[in-house]
């Protein structure tokens, strides 16, 4: 009998941003978060969006929690969450950037982080501290896609 493969969510919005962090993923405090997709498309104006893995979380600031689906009816509510931020927060503490594009009005930034045949790890999050966020550096409505699993917490 093969491994049951762990939970996966996604979650669909469209947001108006204002410029800094416009999307906060949070690790959660019992699981271990893969963020394995994150798209974001055709903003409003042309901006450079860049995504940073924080050790601190986002504080203040604007937000809603968009609705995260399960990929497999049977899962678990999700533990970790999502941040859509109208008013940028106060970005938390910065672990590095791990990506950064430009994207015209037309565009679209798919990053399937190790999906490919890189043999590159997805962004883990362990812990309810930790986070990846997504920054546009001029506010902007934008499109956004961004899909995690959870399993048990690695040793």
């Amino acid at each position: 009998m093969s491994a049951r493969p762990p939970d996966t969510y996604r979650v669909a919005f469209s947001l108006v941003a204002a410029a800094g962090h416009a999307v906060e993923i949070i690790g959660s405090a019992t699981r271990d978060v893969r963020v394995t997709l994150i798209e974001v498309g055709k903003p409003s104006v042309e901006t450079v969006v860049t995504f940073v893995k924080q050790s601190v979380a986002d504080t203040g600031g604007t937000s809603t929690s968009p609705t995260i689906a399960p990929l497999e009816s049977s899962s678990p509510a999700a533990t970790a969450a999502v941040k859509a931020y109208t008013a940028a927060p106060t970005a938390g503490t910065s672990v590095g950037t791990i990506y950064a594009m430009t994207l015209g009005t037309g565009d679209v930034a798919i990053e399937d982080f190790g999906r490919d045949v890189r043999h590159v790890r997805e962004v883990i999050l362990r812990g309810a501290a930790q986070t990846l966020a997504v920054n546009l550096a001029t506010g902007a409505t934008a499109k956004f896609v961004v899909e995690f699993t959870e399993d048990s917490r690695e040793l």
